[in-house]
């Protein structure tokens, strides 16, 4: 759960350097309407870009221990021309 008085601290941090939500979003690439929601506590960050969204924003801290153990690791395969991706395992031999 995410602390609603560091919330409140982060948006009035933004109301005292001028700086709007939305611009702050945009800045960092982020869904505008799901900063909002962060924001005001109706998304609790759990993961994906809402969690990332926390994190860039300090309320909530980095995770930076281990994963558990899920599906193997993907690694572009071509030219970057947007051709399918293998996993390490399934990638075509190189002669």
């Amino acid at each position: 759960m995410l602390s609603t008085s560091r919330l409140l601290q982060v948006r009035e941090a933004f109301s005292a350097a001028g700086v709007s939500v939305a611009d702050w979003a945009r800045q960092n690439r982020f869904s505008t309407p799901l900063v909002y929601a962060v924001l005001q506590g109706r998304n609790q960050a759990s993961r994906g870009e809402s969690h990332r969204i926390a994190v860039a924003l300090g309320i909530k801290d980095a995770y930076t221990g281990p994963l558990p153990p899920g599906r193997p690791t993907f690694e572009a395969v071509g030219d970057g021309s947007g051709e399918r991706q293998h996993s390490r395992e399934e990638a075509p031999m190189k002669a």
